[in-house]
């Protein structure tokens, strides 16, 4: 990213100057303390500035931001390292109180460096998160209504709570933010800001917990949930893991959050609201554009509330969470869709949802959507492997429901397939939606398959699904076409006339295929 993407610099200081050495081994909390200090502005729209970290290694407590206060180093080779003396909770960077002593800063900035939590030393008692920016709603004399928060070009790793946190007001604008290995989410959002290009890998809840009306576009979360089973790579058991009460998120649920797969935490991406005295659903749209989610212990994308919008995502393998005896053959410790809607509501979802076989166990379906889910509009792609190597991953779990929701899977919904005469054959309505084939021949016309082959779940067949089937007699005629049993012709007929063709349109109203 150049220079253009946060504000112009003002007054400049380099931390040295003010003491800090960066040696990887002198706490210099107290010199990073008074650099910034240095910049901050004493009184609305007054000069504010930057905080320059050349190369190295900063051993700090908490570095409390003020308004319009920037920290800028030199890349991966500027790291701040949480001091293992933290003893109590300690985010390495957190913005505070601005010059009206009422207010929380506004307009802070983080660029080029590596933020290291190091969640091997200091106390796991304690949330201690990357970068966390809180924004209350501002009374009195403010600058912005919004947060207004910037970063860019960042590193977050191995903090014991969650690596960057978003809660109250937005317009926080965050590019190339990479959050890796923290035991709490990778990125936890509240409302109306903009990531884009960011990565969530390893972190030990969920990749993306998304709380609000935020943008997403190019980011990716990968091997979320590692917190809540003992091994996804062999033998496995679930694992619940409790908020803490001073974290940012299920601890301020009155009697706080449980974290486990059972209760729908470690997916990639989830869109719930966990904040407050209670949890809830997300009712305030956003968007997510260009999604990648693979290899989280629990479903790639999980959507909890209403009105999201999200187009061309990729749910790759997930379900990755290991089985009870770490084979392929094993009970898996959960089996989870690529794509879960729950209980969602007026959200639009296009994509690709497919499993790559690379785990040991496999999605157990491209989709999942319950009976309280209305009005929602998925058009997704689906392909892969199941626990017993077929290649025939249903698009639907067993549980799910239609209802008032338009569900499109695979080329359901278009496609047309010119076939070569069979005397016997089975059409896929996931493959084409119609076939056509000109008879010499009688024929007969299979089922197409209804369920799936992982234990026995799954459901092929979406209600409401169509299937035209488009036969020609040859020159000859008098052909005659046998449907199997669970085509419902309902007085219509094919012709056996020579050289007529007749299209029947079927559709699927979960029991046969209805000819309308």
């Amino acid at each position: 990213m150049s220079d253009v993407f946060y504000p112009p610099r003002g007054i400049y200081v380099n931390v040295k100057d003010f003491g800090a050495k960066g040696d990887g081994s002198t706490d210099d909390t107290n010199a990073i303390a008074t650099a910034v200090a240095s910049v901050a502005p004493v009184s609305i729209y007054a000069q504010s500035g930057t905080v320059f970290f050349p190369a190295g290694n900063y051993i700090t407590g908490q570095i409390n931001l003020p308004e319009r206060v920037t920290l800028e180093g030199v890349g991966l080779a500027t790291q701040l390292t949480l001091r293992a003396s933290a003893t109590t909770l300690e985010n390495l960077i957190m913005n505070v109180q601005n010059y009206s002593g009422v207010n929380d800063a506004q307009a802070c900035g983080v660029h080029k460096m590596r933020l290291e939590g190091n969640k091997g030393s200091v106390s796991g008692s304690n949330w201690n998160c990357g970068i966390v920016f809180q924004n209350s709603t501002p009374s009195g004399s403010y600058e912005y209504t919004d947060a207004r928060h910037q970063v860019s070009n960042v590193l977050i790793q191995n903090f014991t709570g969650d690596g960057f946190v978003q809660t109250g007001r937005g317009v926080v604008q965050g590019a190339n933010i990479q959050v890796w290995t923290c035991n709490g989410f990778g990125f936890n959002l509240s409302i109306d800001s903009m990531y884009t290009n960011c990565d969530s890998g390893g972190n030990g809840l969920d990749g993306f917990l998304v709380q609000g009306n935020n943008m997403l576009s190019n980011c990716k979360a990968w091997y979320s949930g590692y917190s809540l089973m003992t091994n996804r790579f062999g033998t496995s058991t679930a694992v619940s893991v409790s908020a803490p009460a001073n974290s940012w998120d299920g601890g301020n649920i009155t009697g706080g959050l449980t974290y486990s797969l059972a209760n729908g935490f470690g997916n990639g991406f989830l869109y719930y609201n966990i904040g407050g005295s209670s949890a809830a659903g997300n009712f305030n749209g956003g968007e997510s554009t260009g999604c990648c989610a693979q290899d989280n212990a629990r479903a790639g994308f999980y959507v909890r509330g209403g009105r999201q919008t999200l187009v061309g995502i990729e749910a790759d393998s997930n379900s990755h969470n290991g089985t009870s005896d770490g084979t392929s053959t094993g009970t898996p410790v959960g089996s989870f869709a690529g794509v879960d809607l729950g209980g969602s509501s007026n959200c639009t979802v296009t994509g690709l949802t497919w499993d790559r076989a690379a785990n040991l166990n496999h999605q157990a379906s491209g989709l999942n959507i319950t009976s309280s889910a209305t009005g929602n509009r998925v058009e997704l792609i689906f392909y892969g492997k199941l626990n017993d190597n077929s290649t025939n991953m249903p698009p639907l779990q067993a549980s799910s429901v239609i209802g008032s929701n338009k569900v499109q899977m695979g080329v359901q919904g278009g496609g047309f397939n010119a076939l070569s005469y069979s005397s016997s054959w089975t059409p896929d309505p996931f493959l084409s939606e119609t076939y056509a084939m000109t008879l010499t021949g009688n024929t007969t016309v299979g089922a197409p398959a209804l369920t799936g082959t992982n234990t026995g779940t799954g459901i092929y067949l979406v209600v409401g699904q169509k299937l035209t089937l488009l036969l020609t007699q040859d020159g000859t005629g008098g052909r005659t076409v046998t449907l199997n049993a669970v085509f419902k012709l309902n007085g219509k007929s094919f012709s056996t006339t020579a050289s007529a063709t007749t299209g029947i349109t079927f559709v699927w109203d979960g029991t046969s295929w209805q000819a309308i």
